[in-house]
């Protein structure tokens, strides 16, 4: 008898039925159920596995009189069974003639289950969602991987209370993954030095003066004191993150996006995660993937209000705010009382709204574009996904 193909009834009844055998009606509703949980449809979790539409069929309906165990591997990869519900003996033997197959079957199942790639595709970072070779290579290229494992699944995504707008989580955790790639290939020589942080900080919020080049400015404070912030982009709409800390090397990363497009939400965020680097990094290093994702609700043992209240009091408290509330529409005197206490007007513009909402719509003009801001830091290379070893090179030499 051929090792890799054994008749049904002698697989079932001597190997399969004294440990529970899934009846071919129950692993049908089982491929239904992870099909749908997936998003997919079946004929492209048939090409993730390289399967047969007639085999498969045949296998899941009970009419085949023979059992591929190639086939049998690849399905418990993908549908996740144990293979031990499987013969050993013939697993061993099939995944040791076959290991080259199987593995590529491991790495479309991972990819399918990380990657959104119908928005991927959209975004131009691939131009199928079917090719999984060609896939592979477009995400390897992109990230500078040698394997698509080395992209991380271990980050703890924010938990959101009723009536707050959540990310996809698998644009999340690829925005992540593009911050954390290119962390790990920008050195900082520099040791964190927290005191020296701290000495210079009452001087942080001045560079908010300077629209064009306060933020690269003060990118390359903080790079010296050990601390290396970096903007990432916003890759799609569904993604809503303000930014991430991370700690890598023992040092505390800072990555910022460019959430809702205004520029004083720029300086919220740098803030907002300076304080965690302050006060929250025994958290942070403890979390999942030594990384926390500030998104607007707390995670863990982190605090994301005392860090919104810190970032906000510093840049202009309730007691700056009363002096400009009553000549709010006076835009001049807003800006001489904001440039007063070292911080750009529209960020005085950015809290008052916040604080009431209608106000958005009428001083919209005021938090001005951050494009200008954000343009050294060379977005577009992101976002038309050119490799990240090349773009951490060109940042590294702009915060270095």
């Amino acid at each position: 008898m051929n090792d890799k193909h054994l008749n049904i009834d002698w697989l079932l009844n001597s190997a399969l039925a004294p440990k529970g055998w899934i009846d071919t009606l129950s692993l049908s509703e089982l491929f239904n159920e992870r099909i749908e949980q997936m998003g997919i449809s079946k004929n492209q979790a048939l090409k993730i596995m390289n399967i047969e539409a007639k085999s498969f069929d045949s296998f899941v309906q009970g009419s085949s009189t023979k059992i591929d165990f190639l086939t049998i591997i690849k399905l418990s990869t993908f549908l996740e069974l144990a293979p031990s519900v499987f013969i050993d003996k013939f697993l061993s033997k099939v995944t040791e003639e076959n290991n080259e197959v199987i593995e590529k079957t491991k790495v479309r199942n991972h990819i399918i289950k990380q990657f959104d790639l119908e928005q991927l595709k959209k975004n131009g970072l691939i131009d199928t969602v079917n090719d999984f070779d060609h896939v592979e290579k477009k995400i390897l290229d992109f990230f500078g991987y040698t394997s698509i494992f080395q992209y991380k699944s271990n980050i703890e995504i924010p938990v959101y209370s009723k009536g707050k707008v959540t990310s996809n989580e698998k644009s999340l955790k690829f925005w992540v993954n593009m911050a954390y790639a290119s962390f790990e290939k920008i050195y900082n020589p520099n040791e964190y030095d927290r005191q020296g942080l701290v000495k210079v900080f009452p001087s942080l919020r001045a560079y908010s003066l300077n629209v064009e080049h306060g933020l690269l400015q003060i990118f390359k404070l903080l790079f010296k004191l050990g601390v290396t912030v970096i903007f990432i982009p916003k890759m799609n709409k569904n993604l809503h993150v303000r930014a991430a800390t991370f700690c890598i090397n023992d040092k505390p990363c800072i990555a910022i996006t460019n959430y809702r497009n205004y520029y004083p939400t720029l300086w919220f965020s740098l803030f907002h995660e300076l304080y965690h680097v302050l006060y929250d990094w025994d958290e942070v290093i403890s979390s999942a993937g030594s990384t926390h994702i500030s998104a607007g609700m707390s995670t863990g043992t982190i605090d994301e209000e005392a860090a919104n209240a810190f970032a906000t009091r510093y840049l202009f408290d309730e007691e700056k705010m009363e002096l400009v509330l009553p000549f709010m529409d006076d835009r001049n005197y807003v800006a001489k009382v904001a440039h007063g206490y070292n911080v750009h007007e529209s960020i005085v513009y950015a809290i008052y709204a916040k604080k009431n909402p209608k106000a958005f719509a009428k001083y919209n003009d005021c938090l001005i574009d951050p494009t200008p801001a954000i343009k050294e830091f060379v977005p577009s290379k992101y976002e038309r996904f050119d490799p990240i070893p090349t773009i951490t090179k060109i940042t590294k030499s702009l915060i270095n």
